[in-house]
């Protein structure tokens, strides 16, 4: 069941509210082969990671994939490029899509009996839900497997690196000068580029290391919440989504 509220700020009485019910259905396909292959009309496969995304697209074009009725969507397009595939997977013209998970509901616009295959390990419970969170019928395939999610959490270790802070010391103390040498002790210490120099634009301001905080809730989150949830029976997990707005009201870190 859906439940959308809308309220004012001075009263938790709704002033709207519209109840509807998930669609959708859920097959178990962790830790079996990934497969392109497919017998419907419309397909989806989903990447929680979008670095992924234009990688598979150029693969399944390489497999034989028609330019014609297959499209991918991540974050790193421009605005009038979501909007024109958003209207063609609408009117029923693109039926094929490659997506990131943070996709504005476009697999959920997919014509009924469309499959959606996740095929690595999600950050959030929230993005299994965007992904049948349509009007039409959707069978959700989850096709992710422990190695996936080991790989999610040294993106995360990655992302948040543990060393941040020893690193930023060891900028000022090797008297960094040029982008040349910032770009090789980047390289040395293993933390990305803009990763760091947003941690030492935080330490001149004389700030807490923002990356650092986020670290600890970021990672813990995942291993103790995510990853617990997702590794469930697929009925738990079809009862989670089900009952979407109820799935987080117990979260303890």
């Amino acid at each position: 069941m859906i439940i959308t509220s809308l309220y004012k700020f001075d009263t938790n009485i709704p002033l709207y509210c519209e109840e509807r019910k998930l669609n959708f259905g859920l097959e178990d396909r962790r830790n079996s082969k990934k497969t392109i292959e497919y017998d419907v009309d419309s397909v989806a496969f989903l990447f929680s990671n979008y670095n992924y995304v234009t990688k598979f697209y150029e693969k399944l074009i390489t497999r034989g994939y028609k330019f014609k009725d297959l499209v991918f969507y991540s974050p790193i397009l421009e605005d009038f490029q979501k909007k024109a595939i958003s209207t063609l997977i609408k009117k029923g013209r693109i039926k094929k899509l490659v997506s990131s998970t943070n996709s504005d509901g476009l697999p959920s616009m997919l014509p009924n009996g469309s499959e959606i295959r996740l095929f690595d390990f999600p950050l959030s419970v929230k993005e299994l839900i965007d992904a049948v969170s349509g009007d039409s019928y959707t069978i959700l395939q989850l096709y992710y497997n422990e190695e996936d999610a080991k790989k999610r959490m040294e993106h995360l270790k990655k992302l948040f690196p543990e060393n941040l802070e020893n690193a930023v010391k060891g900028f000022f103390e090797n008297n960094i000068k040029n982008k040349e040498e910032f770009l090789n002790f980047s390289n040395n210490v293993s933390i990305s580029p803009k990763i760091l120099n947003q941690a030492i634009k935080d330490y001149k301001e004389r700030k807490k290391i923002l990356r650092n905080i986020e670290r600890e809730f970021e990672l813990r989150y995942f291993e103790r919440y995510t990853m617990f949830l997702l590794n469930n029976s697929i009925k738990d997990i079809y009862k989670m989504i089900e009952e979407r707005d109820m799935y987080d009201t117990y979260l303890e870190i």
